[in-house]
């Protein structure tokens, strides 16, 4: 019965992801054809967008596994939504609020002399404002994707399944691997403070979207975050310390750092606490 229930869950991923893995296989065989140099997975610019592209076909053939029900509610909440601007001070609301907190925790590193700031030289503002428009539509897209991917799409499936805390963490987990993608659990051993960080981000974010209930506040969250990151790779006005000279708590790459990953806990501590009625509810179906 067990069995028959786990096999249940897992074949419409399996059957996805089997075609996004052939797909992937034929297409870096293709166009290898013609750019012997071309790597679906390392390619910065057209491995991303062809990749991202297999992805959504994926998740397309997933979603047609489903009930015409899953599919209504799927099409509501990741796709409706965005006509709905009413909920759209949700986004700017979690954007800043996330965005700000990533600032303020480089301005302390930089307020104790843990980072520095740097000359911008022989770049015109022009040229760094597009850079950062098209970086902010870039990370609106990135966290668009990600969010429709993990917390519209599988969360809602696996919590038909299980309970809402058990979804969110086999999503979380899901979130974190696929980041790791292809070969998740060798950089699990290589990167373990990166897969911490990834998998508290996922959970967070999963508890937000069951907090606010709706795509806006979770598409906000995300980009926040990273719009930062974008910022300081455009404009590369201020930079941490090297790892060896930061403090135990802290790292270069702030997905590794302890005290980031205490932040998200602290985060995810309150949301459980404040959702406990609903986490911990039977499963929907």
């Amino acid at each position: 019965m067990v069995a028959q229930r786990f096999f249940k869950i897992v074949r419409p991923i399996f059957v996805s992801a089997l075609l996004l893995f052939c797909a992937a296989v034929l297409v870096q065989y293709c166009v290898t054809f013609f750019i012997p140099s071309f790597d679906i997975l390392a390619s910065k610019d057209m491995g991303k967008i062809v990749f991202t592209l297999l992805i959504f076909g994926s998740l397309s053939i997933f979603i047609l596994q489903q009930t015409s029900k899953f599919q209504h509610r799927w099409w509501l909440r990741n796709i409706h939504f965005l006509y709905d601007r009413t909920q759209l001070h949700l986004f700017w609301r979690c954007f800043v609020t996330f965005f700000m907190l990533h600032a303020l925790l480089l301005g302390s590193c930089y307020f104790y002399g843990l980072g520095s700031l740097q000359t911008i030289a022989d770049v015109s503002i022009i040229k760094i404002i597009g850079q950062l428009l098209f970086g902010f539509l870039a990370t609106f897209m990135l966290a668009l994707t990600e969010e429709i991917m993990f917390r519209g799409t599988l969360y809602p499936y696996f919590a038909h399944w299980l309970r809402p805390i058990t979804a969110v963490f086999v999503t979380s987990l899901s979130f974190m691997l696929v980041h790791f993608f292809p070969s998740p659990v060798a950089q699990i051993q290589r990167d373990l403070p990166i897969a911490i960080g990834l998998f508290l981000l996922g959970f967070m974010l999963n508890l937000i979207f069951i907090t606010a209930g709706s795509m806006y506040a979770n598409i906000g969250t995300h980009a926040g975050l990273v719009y930062v990151k974008v910022i300081l790779r455009k404009a590369r006005f201020f930079v941490l310390a090297s790892t060896n000279t930061l403090p135990w708590f802290l790292h270069t790459d702030l997905r590794q750092a302890p005290i980031v990953h205490a932040l998200f806990g602290l985060i995810i501590v309150g949301l459980i606490v404040h959702k406990r009625d609903v986490l911990f509810a039977k499963p929907t179906r």
